[in-house]
């Protein structure tokens, strides 16, 4: 009997968006529009019929059909918070403005209570567009936004988005996405960041060795100590210090050698971490 009713409620479903989808070409508007409006609600389920609507000979029902067949899935996406207090949401999504709107978002989430516009929004409901966003970002301006907002809200799952940007030609995107996985702590992203120290970028050499400190990579430590002798003093620099976080007693007398460093920073740097390197287990 179980099963008897499943397959009633299964077929009596079946039947229901069958008629709202025939309802998209419907003389009326109000009923074009409730039948859309319905069918969305309905999600998931109504997806094989829209499939079959979405290459209908009649262009009003194939026109809607294609458009549920992107909305859909995009609700699924969405917390009642982002519904709530982001007008037009859908629609802008729907447009392929996944980045515009996670950009907007984020910001948002940086201003004081009182001044924010998408109130009751927190970056949890965020997580499900960022990946998506990430991958949107077409310009290196926005690669770089995208991951500063991925880091900052601290946006985990969007992380293996933001690692395909390890390999970006640009070094401004580069050094961004490792600050993202630096800021997110995902530590098992550490052997690709670990590839970077040796980035012909002295920038993403040195995010690169303080990404590596944050995310407590002992592996890191004989590159770091390689890394001591690079011609860049900011790079040595964030080495030295690294290795200090890392408490890496093992490369105390290489940081040692830095003492009489060209660099005044990098000779302070030695001076406050060889201490540190001391009191290390």
């Amino acid at each position: 009997m179980a099963l008897l009713a499943a397959l009633v409620l299964q077929l009596s479903q079946e039947d229901a968006i069958r008629r709202l989808i025939e309802q998209l070409s419907s003389d009326r508007i109000e009923e074009r529009a409730a039948a859309f409006r319905k069918l969305e609600e309905v999600g998931r389920p109504a997806l094989p019929q829209l499939e079959k609507a979405a290459k209908d000979s009649d262009g009003e029902v194939s026109t809607r059909a294609r458009a549920l067949l992107i909305r859909i899935p995009i609700r699924e996406r969405l917390t009642p918070a982002l519904v709530g207090a982001f007008e037009g949401i859908y629609d802008r999504l729907a447009l392929g403005d996944w980045l515009p709107v996670f950009l907007a978002l984020a910001a948002d989430l940086r201003l004081p209570a009182e001044d924010r516009r998408y109130r009751g929004v927190s970056a949890e409901d965020l997580a499900s567009l960022a990946p998506i966003a990430v991958e949107a970002a077409r310009s290196e301006g926005d690669r770089v936004a995208a991951c500063q907002a991925v880091g900052r809200l601290g946006l985990k799952g969007a992380i293996p988005a933001v690692a395909a940007l390890l390999r970006d030609e640009a070094p401004s995107v580069r050094s961004n996405a490792i600050g993202a996985i630096r800021d997110t702590k995902a530590a098992d992203r550490s052997a690709a960041v670990r590839a970077l120290l040796a980035d012909p970028s002295p920038v993403v050499r040195s995010v690169a060795a303080d990404a590596l400190a944050k995310l407590g990579d002992r592996e890191s430590v004989p590159a770091l100590r390689g890394l001591l002798n690079d011609p860049a003093g900011d790079v040595r620099w964030w080495t030295v210090h690294a290795l200090g976080e890392l408490r890496a007693v093992e490369a105390k007398e290489d940081v040692e050698r830095l003492a009489e460093d060209p660099e005044e920073s990098v000779r302070r740097v030695v001076r406050d971490t060889v201490p540190q390197l001391r009191r290390a287990p």
